[in-house]
């Protein structure tokens, strides 16, 4: 299916899709001329959101990779109730708004679906109560750089008519893009910078550039999410960057530390099963001494995993909302994290 196809308002009305796909798959763009298509070329109104943890839009405005903007409204990504306030607005709009249309809304676009929190669930399902007739389109990335379904994206393509789009793998080989087609977007660290204990690969920028600083996969145990660097309008390419977004196809996708991350947060569990008593620090110490990061894992596993540490012992965490030990931002939780003086930093 095309997504210009969702200009067809009489057709698609009330019905809900998810557009997901990793970076550089267009899809903000395709939202974009969406969102145009309808306003300038059909009597109907169209309108886009996005929110405050998307770096690359500004205030008010959505923006594609390709540089493509789009006039949008901005709502805090913890706090999506907003959303509904602007849309009664709109609703009840009775001026003109910059395409000359006024009233009624026929489709809704959503940008960037993956950093809204879990209460996103809970407006669109409002929505749907009360505009039944409204088309609803959540856009967002597919997967996080762990390759692990990202935010509401998971609910949003179960429970909505998906449109998959994919990239182009822009890992080198003899100063070439990979190509292959790919859903997973992967996040690269600069080499020199963080000094990073990976082996650095050879990487195409969205620009098309063959950069000439080095980027390693960045490693499992890294926060997910931190917000893409602005981009240097003038210079067009990610050369000086500390982190870049792009793709890697299954053949070149890395994942540094996904194992030894996994394994400790399996002992810690079970461990905690098997005694039910919290797991000693030095209990994890010595069994994982070999484990050069550990510190930076523990800190990950209490910040966005289900472990919680206090008076120098792990537990798990228990969550009133949600099913069962899911994936977890920290904004999401602000107690119980392990943050000892690391001697090295890679975020």
């Amino acid at each position: 299916m095309q997504i210009s196809e969702l200009s067809n308002i009489e057709f698609y009305r009330g019905q809900t899709f998810a557009i997901t796909g990793p970076v550089h798959s267009e899809k903000t763009l395709d939202s974009i001329l969406l969102n145009n298509r309808i306003n300038i070329h059909t009597p109907y109104r169209s309108l886009m959101f996005t929110n405050d943890i998307n770096s690359r839009d500004g205030k008010d405005r959505v923006a594609s990779a390709a540089g493509l903007e789009s006039g949008a409204k901005t709502v805090p990504a913890s706090n999506p109730w907003k959303i509904l306030d602007f849309i009664e607005q709109e609703q009840a709009r009775e001026t003109l708004d910059a395409h000359g249309k006024k009233g009624e809304l026929h489709v809704i676009i959503f940008d960037e679906c993956n950093f809204y929190s879990s209460d996103f669930i809970d407006v669109i399902d409002r929505i749907r109560l009360i505009y039944s007739k409204i088309i609803l389109i959540l856009t967002g990335l597919n997967y996080n750089f762990r390759r692990e379904q990202f935010g509401i994206m998971g609910w949003a393509n179960s429970n909505a008519k998906k449109i998959e789009l994919e990239s182009n793998c822009k890992v080198a080989k003899w100063g070439k893009p990979c190509g292959k087609l790919t859903q997973y977007t992967a996040r690269f660290i600069n080499f020199e910078k963080y000094k990073a204990p990976v082996k650095p690969v050879d990487l195409i920028d969205k620009y098309g550039n063959l950069l000439k600083q080095q980027f390693s996969f960045d490693m499992f145990f890294s926060p997910t999410i931190i917000v893409e660097e602005t981009d240097d309008e003038k210079k067009k390419n990610e050369e000086n960057k500390g982190r870049i977004y792009s793709v890697a196809c299954l053949e070149h996708f890395q994942l540094p530390f996904e194992k030894e991350t996994k394994d400790i947060h399996l002992f810690i569990r079970e461990e905690y099963k098997k005694t039910q008593h919290p797991v000693k620090l030095e209990t994890v110490k010595n069994e994982f001494k070999k484990t050069q990061p550990l510190d930076n894992i523990l800190t990950f596993l209490t910040s966005e995993r289900g472990v919680m540490f206090s008076e120098d012992s792990f537990s798990l965490r228990t969550f009133y909302k949600g099913v069962g030990e899911g994936h977890y931002t920290p904004a999401q939780l602000n107690n119980g994290i392990y943050m000892p003086g690391l001697e090295k930093e890679f975020v």
